[in-house]
């Protein structure tokens, strides 16, 4: 079941924690890049969901990690607008890093058991 893998669980934590990071943002930047990230971040757990469930996960995995790229992109914006600090940049960066770690993983399994089949 996709709740009990570790990227979905992982793509949860990390949207939560920007959740609790988008509380002390400027008015226009969190309804703004805030709000790009969190559709973002939610996108990479649906992904996730159809990968487990339907037979063509590279798609869905390549579409997460594309998601998780412009997280990675808006994160930093944030950053240099100071809207996130240089540690809280830095924990979602390391998240975000596990969670290309983990989809690239999964999305090179995946295209390995296609070309075995």
């Amino acid at each position: 079941q996709y709740t009990d893998l570790p990227l979905y669980i992982d793509s949860v934590k990390m949207l939560i924690t920007f959740e609790t990071y988008c509380r002390k943002m400027d008015r226009d930047q969190r309804y703004t890049n805030g709000q790009r990230i969190k559709q973002l971040l939610t996108d990479v757990i649906i992904q996730i969901y159809k990968a487990c469930k339907y037979p063509d996960k590279v798609a869905y995995l390549a579409t997460a990690q594309e998601n998780i790229v412009e997280v990675q992109v808006l994160l930093r914006i944030l950053n240099e607008l100071h809207q996130v600090s240089d540690k809280q940049f830095v924990i979602m960066a390391e998240q975000s890093c596990g969670l290309m770690k983990q989809l690239a993983a999964w999305e090179h399994k995946s295209k390995c058991s296609v070309n075995v089949q």
